[in-house]
């Protein structure tokens, strides 16, 4: 399709038609101002926390469509960092832009010496975001203005880490940095001497709690770092096959009162670990493979590709399971899982095949929400395309991203 034309006139041409697209959605909507989206997985502890919930069905209120080829072929690009209203993306080019949703506006736009593939990070002041040829770009939030770079030895795709003084980024060869905030210097990196090479990608980021840092490299090995010395605290190799990116979420998650990290292993089970420590807890096991999950007090929600679990942390005694798919014929896969005080929101990919042609599908995409209290169904939506990436909330709406480069936004 693209055959005769310059790399250069592609990407020209898709930001031009990003502007023009934004600029004419269907219609307008208002964000709210409040908690929003500025890292993946939502904040710096990975929570992936849901701050919005719909007492019945929502509507598509707007559609964007970001470029007519977006390329995005890992869920953790794929997943939109808004803020305040405003979308940071890449469009899986070489140019990095901030665009108003609610006008279209686009505030500025940056342009990198190499493809743009890592998942942003936002603080304050500053956007974060990683190449593919391992350069990280700090860059001014207010204006797109390059502050300072940073080159690591192989592609950044993990979601860098802000704290108050510095950065923390992993690259794909099995090192992490720490960086000043302010400078880009280097003070310390950590290399996994076991990772033996860095084709495998891993879509695992960065985990931050007091004075540890903890990450999956691609060849599932859990470790535990001091932020102040880069020093290892401890290392487990958890997953006995390497990393499959599409899959299963690999970034740990922290429950703090408890002191306990959660990870999803490649046999499909949640297992638990001591922070402190590293050593295994307890294993959670479902009829099939886990694919998310979410913490919610002294509970669990569990996503497998047929049903969704409550089940109680300490005692693993399962509370009441939903079934997700009531469709035998049709083959589906979740895309990922919001959780909030009252409700779980599923989003699945759905394949279909065409009647009367078994050899081709159809595939789209289908929104289902389920009440904490007893796991009854709250309400369901249907999507004409499959989802990529993680959907997110921000100011009151919920987002996400489909197969074909629209930003679509959910709204009473």
């Amino acid at each position: 399709m693209l055959q005769g034309y310059s790399k250069k006139l592609f990407t020209k041409s898709a930001l031009i038609i990003l502007s023009l697209c934004l600029s004419s959605c269907s219609q307008v909507i208002t964000i709210k101002e409040g908690p929003s989206w500025s890292t993946y997985l939502g904040d710096n502890k990975r929570t992936n926390k849901s701050t919005v919930i719909f007492q019945k069905a929502p509507t598509i209120r707007s559609e964007y469509n970001l470029a007519p080829f977006f390329n995005a072929p890992e869920e953790i690009n794929a997943t939109p960092i808004i803020e305040k209203g405003v979308l940071y993306t890449s469009l899986g080019t070489n140019k990095f832009s901030a665009t108003k949703i609610s006008t279209g506006e686009k505030l500025w736009s940056f342009k990198a010496r190499s493809v743009i593939n890592g998942a942003p990070t936002l603080s304050e002041k500053i956007v974060l975001v990683g190449s593919s040829r391992g350069v990280l770009y700090c860059l001014e939030k207010k204006t797109g203005k390059e502050l300072w770079s940073f080159q690591t030895l192989s592609e950044v795709i993990s979601a860098p880490l802000i704290a108050e003084k510095n950065i923390y980024v992993a690259s794909t060869d099995g090192r992490i940095y720490d960086l000043q905030k302010k400078t880009g210097k280097k003070i310390w990196s950590y290399k996994n001497s076991s990772l033996k090479t860095s084709l495998l990608k891993s879509n695992s980021s960065l985990l931050l709690s007091g004075d540890s840092l903890y990450y999956v490299f691609s060849d599932g090995t859990l470790l535990s770092l001091n932020v102040k010395s880069g020093a290892r605290e401890w290392k487990n190799q958890i997953l006995k096959r390497p990393i499959d990116t599409n899959h299963r979420r690999r970034t740990p998650v922290l429950d703090s009162e408890a002191e306990l990290l959660y990870l999803i292993d490649d046999a499909g089970f949640l297992k638990s670990f001591e922070a402190a420590s590293g050593k295994e807890v307890r294993t959670f096991s479902k009829p099939n493979s886990i694919i998310d999950f979410s913490l919610l007090g002294d509970k669990l929600i569990i996503a497998t590709s047929e049903k969704l679990y409550l089940v109680n942390k300490k005692t693993g005694k399962e509370l009441w399971s939903s079934i997700i798919n009531k469709d035998e014929k049709a083959t589906i896969k979740v895309s990922s899982l919001l959780v909030s005080d009252k409700d779980a929101v599923v989003f699945i990919n759905r394949e279909d095949k065409i009647k009367g042609m078994d050899i081709f599908t159809k595939f789209k995409g289908e929104v289902h929400a389920f009440n904490i209290k007893d796991g009854s169904l709250a309400w369901s939506l249907k999507i004409d395309e499959p989802f990529l990436g993680r959907a997110v909330t921000h100011g009151g709406v919920l987002s996400f991203i489909t197969s074909k480069g629209k930003l679509n936004i959910l709204a009473p």
